[in-house]
């Protein structure tokens, strides 16, 4: 700890009874180390008392003007604003529900839905019907997909072969 020429000093600390303190060991320490830790302590005994910084008044915070009462020409304009944008909203939706129930209805219909014109069109609408027959259960047309994915396969083979 101490320089390297510094000769070794021992300190021992004695418990007052024996019987109730923990037993305590002899700490070697180096004198310059005995003696900066001294030069220390005088340090710290010497040091004049620190006054401490003068603490200025706390400061209230600004008192809030009390919100002012709206005039009842800015409650009208934002009644207003508000049965515009219910009105919007009520159209919206009503237009929405209208295109949902153009759509479900081609849908349901056989004449709205897209038919295929190839091959595969006859097993597309077998793949479409087992799936209608088993929503429950759609695993049991994997049969079905799979000729149906063979034959797409096949016939776009056939058409991207070069000639």
């Amino acid at each position: 700890m101490g320089a390297s020429n510094s000769t070794t000093r021992s300190y021992s600390v004695e418990p007052d009874n024996p019987k109730t303190d923990a037993s305590m060991d002899v700490v070697g320490v180096t004198e310059d180390v005995m003696n900066r830790l001294m030069g220390y302590e005088r340090e710290i005994q010497r040091a004049p008392p620190q006054i401490p910084a003068p603490v200025a008044p706390p400061r209230a915070p600004p008192v809030a003007a009390p919100p002012s009462v709206p005039h009842p020409s800015h409650d009208r304009a934002l009644e207003e604003q508000l049965r515009k944008l219910h009105d919007t909203i009520e159209r919206s939706e009503e237009d929405f529900l209208r295109t949902f129930k153009s759509l479900r209805h081609q849908v349901d219909s056989d004449t709205g839905i897209p038919r295929r014109k190839d091959d595969c069109a006859h097993l597309a609408d077998t793949v479409v019907n087992c799936y209608r027959d088993n929503s429950n259960n759609p695993l049991q047309c994997r049969s079905h997909v799979a000729a149906f994915r063979q034959c797409v396969l096949t016939s776009f083979t056939k058409a991207h072969q070069p000639k």
